[in-house]
């Protein structure tokens, strides 16, 4: 586990990739900067925060972690999604992508990509709003299944 945050704490971290073991990571509202790339191999985190962060990269960065119930990157510098494959089931999971400034197109393929992995009937929350663009009709039989099977997602409109 490592919780650092509200900290002066600093670094890259793609420092951090040596902890395969790690299940914990929280860095909110640090100075702590580098590729979310840089953690993509920390396959038994269940817990992940780097919002308020300077990190950046891709969300799709963190498809392998397969086992998060909570990850937050919101109001941190990840700017994109490129994923087009399905994202893991993660069971109730409380995930926050707000304020990245991501486009109508990225918000729309998180939203499909998320329903593909089957996360159906796992009660998850979704936050992709904020600065983000509004998801278009293109999303509309993922989003709807999402919200059918029990997820709360919050988008613009």
């Amino acid at each position: 586990r490592l919780q650092a945050n509200d900290s002066s704490i600093s670094g890259n971290i793609s420092n951090l990739s040596g902890m395969t073991g790690m299940v914990t990571l929280r860095l909110q509202n640090t100075s702590v900067s580098g590729a979310l790339s840089g953690i993509s191999g920390l396959t038994t985190m269940t817990s992940g925060r780097v919002d308020g962060t300077s990190v950046s990269g891709d969300i799709a960065d963190i498809a392998a972690l397969s086992s998060l119930t909570l990850f937050y990157a919101n109001s941190s510098s990840v700017d994109t999604y490129t994923g087009s494959t399905a994202l893991p089931a993660w069971d109730s999971a409380d995930l926050r992508f707000d304020n990245l400034g991501l486009s109508s197109t990225e918000v729309d393929d998180f939203l499909i990509d998320l329903e593909d992995g089957g996360n159906n009937g796992n009660n998850g929350t979704l936050n992709i709003a904020g600065t983000n663009a509004a998801r278009t009709s293109a999303s509309d039989t993922a989003y709807n299944n999402l919200v059918t099977d029990g997820w709360t997602i919050t988008v613009n409109t």
